[in-house]
């Protein structure tokens, strides 16, 4: 399966993995949350974290705003996949979202960045 690929001081890529949760411990780790992204175009798809990347000190990553302001962040690394149609299931990245994501990156964390905890957000 098609995933986008967030490593921290690292431009974002594309991957293949394993539809699993064994494929995307692979990813990020051994510990994972689930975090919702809705586009504009009603497109779901899922940001899988490192549910203990602040407990094991995983370097700070990307900033996602929601809003003008406020922000969460993110340490280690972590992947987008999208879900089909009904939200239930991950499926391969159509090419068309790949381009926007990666083109779209979100704002690096900075050392003076905090720890708050992810939600949801979107594009």
């Amino acid at each position: 399966m098609k995933v986008v690929v967030f490593e921290p001081q690292k431009q974002p890529y594309v991957a293949q993995i394993e539809e699993s949760l064994n494929g995307y411990k692979q990813a990020v780790g051994e510990e994972l949350s689930f975090h919702p992204i809705q586009m504009d175009d009603g497109t779901v798809f899922q940001l899988i974290a490192n549910d203990q990347a602040v407990l094991h000190n995983l370097p700070k990553n990307r900033r996602l705003y929601r809003g003008d302001t406020e922000y969460d962040m993110v340490r280690g690394t972590f992947i987008i996949v999208q879900l089909n149609e009904i939200g239930d299931e991950s499926i391969s990245m159509d090419e068309q979202y790949i381009e926007f994501i990666i083109s779209n990156d979100f704002e690096w964390a900075t050392e003076d960045d905090i720890d708050p905890i992810i939600s949801s957000f979107n594009f």
